[in-house]
C-alpha cells in the first residue's frame, strides 16, 4: 500500500490538539453562545429601468468632407505649397545672380587691367629689344606700336 490519497478523495480537515485535562471546567465557566441570528430576507430582484432619453440638443449637421474634398484640398495646399517655395527660390536665385554678374564684372574689369599693363610692358619690352638690336636709341611714339603689340598679344 503507497499511502497515496487522490485529490479527489480529500476532503476539509481540522487540526487534531491535544485536549486540556481542565476542558470541562473552562466550558463551565464560558458564557453559553448567543442564538444564532436569523437568516437575512431574500434579496428581491430590482426591475430594469429603462433609460429616459434626454430630449436631443438641436446642434447644426455636422457636413464631413468627402474623398474628392480632402484630395481637393491636398492639390490646392500641394500647388500654394509649391508655388510659394518656387518664387522664394526664384528671388534667392536672382539675389544669386545678381552677385555672380557683379563678380564676373570684377573678374572683366581686372582681366582688361592686366591686358592693359601686360600690353604696355610687351610694347617697353618690344623697344628696348629693337633699340638693343640696332644699338641706337629709337625715336617713335610708342602709341603707334601698340595695337601690333596687343595683336600679337
Amino acid at each position: 500500500m503507497s499511502g497515496f490519497i487522490p485529490k479527489e478523495k480529500l476532503t476539509a480537515y481540522q487540526r487534531w490538539e491535544l485536549a486540556a485535562f481542565d476542558e470541562a471546567e473552562r466550558e463551565a465557566e464560558l458564557p453559553a453562545p448567543p442564538p444564532p441570528s436569523p437568516p437575512p430576507p431574500p434579496i428581491e430582484e430590482v426591475p430594469e429601468i429603462e433609460p429616459v432619453a434626454e430630449p436631443e440638443a438641436t446642434l447644426p449637421p455636422v457636413n464631413l468632407p468627402t474623398v474628392e474634398d480632402l484630395e481637393k484640398m491636398y492639390a490646392e495646399a500641394h500647388d500654394t505649397g509649391y508655388a510659394s517655395g518656387y518664387e522664394e527660390g526664384s528671388a534667392q536665385a536672382q539675389t544669386e545672380v545678381a552677385q555672380i554678374h557683379t563678380l564676373l564684372g570684377n573678374v572683366d574689369r581686372s582681366l582688361q587691367d592686366t591686358d592693359q599693363r601686360i600690353a604696355d610692358q610687351l610694347l617697353t619690352l618690344a623697344i628696348e629689344i629693337a633699340a638693343q638690336v640696332l644699338r641706337q636709341s629709337l625715336r617713335l611714339k610708342p602709341e603707334l606700336l601698340l595695337p601690333v603689340v596687343r595683336e600679337a598679344v
